[in-house]
C-alpha cells in the first residue's frame, strides 16, 4: 500500500485555528479535491467534523473512538490506526487528509507528501509534525503567485520518503 499524506501548511506548519483552515485559497482547495477525489482517505474525527472538510467520492475511513459517531453512506469508522489499515489494506494508494495527531502518527509510514506550502504565517492552534527533511526528496514543485482568487503565493509540492 503506498501511503500518501495531503495538507496545506503556513510558514510555521500551521494546518488550522479553532477546527477550521486559518486561510482562503481556493487554488489549494481544488487541488485538494482532484487529488482525492476517487481515492481511499483516512482522516480523524475532527477533519470529518471541519466545515472546511473535503471527502472522497470513493471511500471515507473516519478515526474515532466516540460510538455516537454518526457517519454518511461511504464513511467507515476506525477506532484506531490498525483498525484503519485494516480496512484499507486490499487499497492501491491511501490519502491521509488529517488531523495534527493523525499527521504524526502516520508520518513514520508515509511514502509521499502532497504538501502546499503557503507563504505566510497564521494564528493556528494545530501543527504539521516536524519533518525530518533529510529523509525526502522534492520530486515536483510548481510555485503560484497571488491572484483575485488567492491571496498569498504558495507551492505545490510533492516528496518522497528516501529509501534508508
Amino acid at each position: 500500500m503506498i501511503f500518501s499524506l495531503i495538507a496545506a501548511i503556513g510558514e510555521n506548519r500551521e494546518l488550522g485555528l479553532d477546527n477550521r483552515l486559518p486561510w482562503h485559497l481556493p487554488a489549494d482547495t481544488a487541488y485538494f479535491k482532484q487529488m482525492i477525489l476517487d481515492k481511499p482517505v483516512m482522516m480523524g474525527r475532527l477533519s470529518y467534523q471541519n466545515v472546511d472538510a473535503q471527502f472522497s467520492t470513493y471511500k471515507n475511513v473516519i478515526l474515532s473512538r466516540s460510538s455516537q459517531l454518526e457517519l454518511e453512506e461511504g464513511f467507515y469508522q476506525a477506532y484506531n490506526l490498525e483498525e484503519a489499515l485494516e480496512l484499507l489494506k486490499d487499497e492501491n494508494e491511501v490519502f491521509v487528509l488529517g488531523g495534527a495527531s493523525l499527521y504524526e502518527k502516520t508520518l513514520p509510514i508515509a511514502n509521499y507528501l502532497y504538501l502546499t506550502h503557503i507563504r505566510a504565517a497564521f494564528k493556528a492552534d494545530s501543527f504539521f509534525p516536524e519533518i525530518p527533511w533529510e529523509d525526502w526528496e522534492q520530486l515536483q514543485a510548481k510555485d503560484y503567485s497571488p491572484d483575485q482568487e488567492n491571496r498569498f503565493s504558495y507551492t505545490f509540492a510533492k516528496y518522497t520518503r528516501l529509501k534508508a
